[in-house]
C-alpha cells in the first residue's frame, strides 16, 4: 500500500461573497444559520472526506498533482477534478462554488 492520501477541506466563497473578506457575513449580517467559513484549509482525514459524501454534501475532490505524478500514481479518486497546483490560480473559475472542496496530494 503507498503513503497516506493528505486532504484539505475548505469552503470556496460563493459568487455572492466576492468582495467581502474571508469570513465576514453575507448581507443582513448573518451566516444564514451555518458557521462562517474559514479563511484557511483545514486539514481533514480521508475518513472525514468520505463522510462528506455518506452526508450528502457533494464535496469537490481536487487533485492537485502535477500531470507526471498523477500519471504513474494507481490513487486516483474517480470524478475528482485534477488542477496542477501551478496552475490553480489560473484555473480557479473551473472549481464550483458552493460545495465543500477537498485537495489532496497523493
Amino acid at each position: 500500500m503507498g503513503p497516506p492520501i493528505r486532504v484539505c477541506y475548505t469552503r470556496r466563497r460563493s459568487p455572492g461573497s466576492r468582495g467581502r473578506r474571508p469570513g465576514a457575513p453575507a448581507a443582513g449580517g448573518r451566516f444564514e444559520g451555518r458557521a462562517p467559513p474559514s479563511a484557511e484549509p483545514k486539514p481533514i482525514s480521508p475518513e472525514r472526506a468520505w463522510a462528506l459524501v455518506a452526508e450528502g454534501r457533494d464535496p469537490v475532490f481536487l487533485d492537485t498533482r502535477n500531470p507526471k505524478r498523477w500519471g504513474r500514481s494507481e490513487l486516483q479518486i474517480p470524478g475528482s477534478l485534477r488542477i496542477w497546483r501551478a496552475e490553480l490560480e489560473g484555473r480557479i473559475e473551473e472549481v464550483p462554488r458552493g460545495r465543500p472542496v477537498v485537495t489532496y496530494c497523493a
